[in-house]
């Protein structure tokens, strides 16, 4: 059995791998969909809207914080909440209706 210190070192180094590796493997895979001539249009769609998230371009206001978490307020912090609910629910939304399964 690995000891306490083992299974945070070899986190560590997925981590690091899913930091390198990881992002550009998905930002090819993205964009790869999005070039497939072959791909189905909700494929497509859903591969596009994730780039376009990646670089930031659907943040009208950004749900990143003007300030550190530490220094908001009560109310900052259920508001900054409220917007990162709601990113996810539309996020959510978007890859439930473009979703495909092997099982379609």
């Amino acid at each position: 059995m690995r000891s306490a210190k083992e299974r945070r070192e070899a986190l560590e180094r997925a981590k690091g791998r899913l930091q390198t590796e990881g992002v550009e493997a998905a930002v090819e895979a993205l964009i790869a969909v999005c070039r497939d001539e072959q791909a189905p249009a909700n494929a497509k769609s859903t591969a596009g809207s994730a780039l376009l998230r990646a670089n930031g371009l659907f943040d009208k206001g950004t749900t990143a914080p003007d300030k550190e978490i530490h220094e908001m307020s009560l109310d900052e912090l259920r508001e900054y909440t409220a917007r990162i609910e709601q990113d996810r629910d539309a996020m959510l939304s978007e890859m439930e209706e473009g979703e495909e399964t092997a099982f379609d």
